[in-house]
């Protein structure tokens, strides 16, 4: 819980606030405004900061992350209760000369109950600050702003009507008071909808917005009718960049989930669902099992089998130099057998790396503009842009191709693979990107997901260190017994793809610079090569290992 300070001066906000929604109403039909409405202002204002500066005194100390989120919860609810009492004197200030015609306006049936549809939203949070509230508040409180919401066009019909006659030689008056009014009732809206998400996050203990708690109950009851879930709990643990919700599903607590609950967009989930199909016809066993599958209006949701284990990132993060070793090889073991099984020889297996690449260039710029150099020339030495460099490599690379391709995991970083130490196997998650391809796209992204590692754990170098040879000398055993004469040379490309593509995820600028420029070499390397002779490319191997 936060501190006995933070939860009084909350408190303590609610109750002036709530106190001047109640004034507005009572003094809806008087003259003039009561003075106690605006000399509050300043003691709220300054109790909101005192709660915001003491979460951020909170959120400065090492505390757990169910803390670090309650903090996070109330420091946003002491924002939002401060908006509302400013709307509030805004719109009286503002509309202050009219008073005659905001009364007339505030003191109608629609607007009386909007403020008491607000007041009673504001009573449920401080219900909730003084833990007298029962679970569901935050439903509630979305609940009344919904409902709000539905009457906007009502209220703005009710504002344009009376305007229209009381500014009937008045035009500019008209706009001005019409819309001050409606933007004080929607921004109203606006911010009990945001008190409601943030009383959702302190009940489900996880950061939700109305629509992501929706749509996971949605789905989880519908899933209860596929299995044992009725009384399942949800525990969020991640969000993709694709804005998928991912959810641990817990049967009874203090228990191993159940499954693991992805849900989003129904084009994204229904594309993984088919990508662990076909693994699941392909290779059986490597991918989770689908225990359900739910589609609803704008979203579907995917049940999946929870792999217990430790991912390859854990493994690099604790493990001694032997487990080390040993998990490694059985990930190279697994990967391989997947070539071997997956191999078609009817589809050549193009990556098209520098087509990737390029593609990642801008949002690379975007974060390291320092990248984004034009062409140079020292006497008479031409230096290329990254882009020119790029275009001239994808050009050579259409000539590198293998004559196979092997169905490949998409996303093969580290913490994608699971090591199951009791049945001494590894195993595959977050499949949405698999397809058939250049069995390289696979080894170059867990190469450089090792390296990149380095910049999160920079004394795992050595462990890092015992990787890079192991799976170099399986690239290279794989590429004799399939004869692909230009494995080097696309090897260099496909790293160089991932050294320039990660750094638009780096923010440490030496590091992302050490990656670039190792990217930059790799692509010299290969466009200064003579084209004729680059079944004989050598692969730089100091670009590999950890310094």
């Amino acid at each position: 819980m936060p501190s006995r300070s933070i939860t009084e001066n909350t408190y303590f906000l609610v109750r002036e606030v709530e106190q001047q929604i109640r004034l507005l109403l009572e003094h809806a039909d008087s003259p003039q405004t009561p003075p106690q409405l605006l000399d509050r202002q300043g003691y709220i204002q300054n109790l909101a900061t005192s709660v915001q500066n003491l979460c951020i005194a909170g959120l400065s100390k090492k505390v757990q992350e169910r803390e670090q989120l309650r903090l996070r919860c109330y420091y946003n609810m002491a924002a939002t209760l401060g908006e509302i009492s400013l709307s509030c004197t805004h719109m009286l200030n503002e509309l202050g000369e009219d008073r005659a015609h905001l009364n007339e306006v505030l003191a109608s049936p629609p607007m009386l109950k909007a403020y008491r549809r607000a007041a009673q939203a504001i009573t449920l949070v401080k219900e909730v600050v003084t833990d007298s509230a029962e679970q569901g508040m935050g439903r509630k409180i979305c609940e009344i702003s919904q409902n709000l919401n539905e009457r906007n066009g009502k209220i703005l019909k009710r504002l344009s009507r009376f305007a229209e006659e009381a500014f009937e030689e008045n035009p500019k008056g008209l706009l001005l008071f019409t819309g001050v009014l409606f933007r004080f009732y929607m921004d109203l809206c606006n911010q009990i909808m945001k008190l409601g998400e943030i009383v959702l996050s302190l009940e489900h203990n996880d950061m939700l917005t109305l629509r992501q708690y929706q749509s996971l109950n949605h789905s989880l009851e519908n899933l209860s009718k596929k299995g044992d879930y009725q009384e399942a709990a949800l525990d969020k643990l991640a969000e993709t960049k694709s804005g998928c919700i991912i959810s641990g599903v817990q049967v009874n607590q203090g228990t191993d989930y159940a499954g693991v609950l992805k849900e989003g967009k129904t084009s994204k989930i229904l594309k993984e669902k088919e990508k662990i199909e076909y693994w699941g016809k392909v290779m059986p066993g490597i991918a989770p099992g689908i225990l359900a599958f739910d589609e609803h209006e704008h979203s579907a949701a995917l049940l999946i089998e929870f792999i217990e284990g430790q991912t390859f990132e854990q493994i690099m993060l604790t493990a001694d130099i032997p487990t080390v070793q040993k998990v490694t090889g059985l990930a190279l073991d697994t990967l391989e057998r997947v070539w071997v099984k997956t191999r078609r020889d009817d589809m050549p297996g193009s990556a098209g790396f520098m087509t990737q690449l390029n593609a990642r260039l801008k949002k690379v710029f975007l974060i390291h503009d320092e990248f984004e150099q034009g062409e140079m020339r020292l006497e008479n030495l031409e230096i290329p842009s990254i882009k020119a460099l790029v275009a001239r490599c994808a050009g050579i690379e259409e000539t590198l191709a293998p004559r196979f391709s092997v169905y490949s995991h998409g996303d093969f970083n580290i913490d994608n693979l699971i090591y199951d130490a009791d049945r001494e196997s590894i195993r595959f998650i977050d499949l949405h990107r698999s397809g058939y391809t250049d069995y390289l796209q696979d080894a170059t992204v867990f190469m450089l997901s090792n390296l990149r590692f380095l910049n999160i754990a920079p004394n795992a170098a050595y462990r890092v260190n015992q990787v890079i040879p192991l799976l170099m000398a399986r690239l290279e055993k794989f590429a004799r017994a399939n004869k692909d004469r230009y494995f080097t040379a696309r090897l260099a490309l496909g790293l160089a793809r991932s050294f320039i593509s990660s750094t638009r995820f780096i923010y440490d600028d030496a590091f992302a610079l050490h990656l670039f420029l190792k990217g930059r070499y790799l692509l010299e390397k290969v466009e200064q090569h003579p084209q004729e002779s680059l079944h004989n490319f050598t692969f730089p191997m100091d670009v590999l290992y950890a310094h």
